[in-house]
């Protein structure tokens, strides 16, 4: 726990001009956590305001600069990109991070590997859109459409907020309804405070659920709490949140950051908590995900026959990711199983079977650990 306390102190001091003790913690530790959880550059500002002095800090301020360079890049894109989509008339909204990082004392310190818009209109539109601005297609996901322009951006265009697989989807399937125009006349749409708020918390719930979530999703949630518009209406949030079913989810994460920020006195379960949101980091991990999908089974062994048999023969949905030729032959499918198959060395394959390796690992005692984790964030 050292390192994690360490790591929440220099959070702290960095975006709160805090003074908290400085802990005793193995700053290479510190760094891979703080790098893990994405938030790296708060560390590394936390600890030069605290004046921790280290060897290891050259590491901080290399990665740190790094940080600085994609949050550049990315910031000129969205701006290229928003140009674009206003001159062509097609509503849009600005999610997460490009929205939240107007929150910290400097937004180059909130991090993010992406860029995440919802969009209105056509698929065929925004792909045209895309390549012609220079961006690379990489994968149809579902949800989002993503692509890529190296060698640091890349744009998740969402075409729904939440995938239907979630219990509390259903409320943002409408969300456009409630939208309105950043500007009059843009085509820009800003969701209201209060759904803003409420699709950050149910994105959260989605990652504990399903692979685990780090550290930065509930520093934005801290500080959005505690920056709150004129237009953010608590009763009107809490209403949607008891809707979705995640009021007493969003309640209990209050609580967890207040202990960390505010009381700095965490209970045996924030202990417990915490120790779990480092570990699983800001995008979650596979244990997790295997233990948590070990824990909703009601048949493991039909269940990992199923992973198996998904794995050597992988659905339409994935197969056309990776050969776009099916979008247009789907009934090739069956004669590119194999094609696929013979790919031994590919990264694809190795990731595969270094998933069905972890599913196959889940101990007992690991999916009742989950169950805790979940229970006490009344998620389950």
């Amino acid at each position: 726990m050292k390192a994690n306390n360490a790591i929440l102190n220099y959070i702290n001091a960095a975006l709160f001009n805090a003074k908290p003790a400085i802990v005793d913690a193995d700053l290479a530790q510190v760094y891979r956590l703080s790098k893990k959880n994405g938030v790296t550059g708060l560390v590394w500002r936390g600890m030069q305001m605290l004046g921790v002095h280290s060897p290891a800090g050259q590491t901080f301020q290399v990665y740190a600069n790094k940080l600085t360079y994609q949050y550049l890049q990315q910031s000129y894109e969205l701006e290229r990109l928003t140009k674009r989509l206003e001159a062509e008339r097609i509503p849009f909204v600005a999610l997460k991070g490009s929205r939240i990082r107007r929150l910290y004392p400097s937004p180059d310190l909130r991090t993010s590997c992406d860029i995440d818009l919802l969009f209105d209109a056509p698929d065929e539109k925004i792909l045209a859109l895309m390549q012609d601005m220079g961006y690379r297609f990489l994968v149809d996901a579902g949800v989002t459409i993503n692509y890529a322009m190296p060698p640091v951006v890349e744009i998740e265009m969402h075409r729904t907020l939440l995938d239907e697989g979630m219990d509390f989807s259903g409320y943002f399937g409408s969300v456009w309804e409630r939208c309105v125009p950043a500007r009059e006349g843009s085509a820009e749409h800003l969701l209201t405070e209060e759904d803003f708020y409420a699709f950050m918390i149910a994105h959260m719930a989605k990652h504990f659920t399903r692979y685990g979530c780090g550290v930065r999703p509930l520093v934005d949630m801290y500080l959005y709490n505690r920056n709150l518009p004129a237009e953010f209406s608590r009763e009107k949030a809490d209403t949607i949140l008891r809707e979705i079913g995640l009021l007493d989810f969003e309640k209990r994460l209050r609580l967890l950051t207040s202990a960390w920020f505010e009381e700095q006195n965490l209970s045996q379960e924030d202990e417990m908590l915490t120790q779990f949101i480092f570990g699983a980091g800001v995008y979650g991990n596979t244990h997790i995900s295997a233990t948590s999908g070990i824990r909703k089974s009601k048949n493991r062994r039909a269940d990992k026959l199923r992973k198996n048999l998904r794995f050597a023969f992988p659905p339409m949905s994935i197969m056309k990711t990776q050969y776009p030729l099916l979008g247009k032959l789907p009934f090739l499918l069956p004669f590119f199983w194999p094609v696929r198959w013979c790919r031994v060395f590919s990264k694809r394959r190795r990731e595969g079977m270094r998933d069905i390796k972890t599913y196959n690992s889940v101990k007992a005692e690991d999916v009742q650990y989950i169950a805790h984790v979940m229970h006490e964030l009344h998620l389950d």
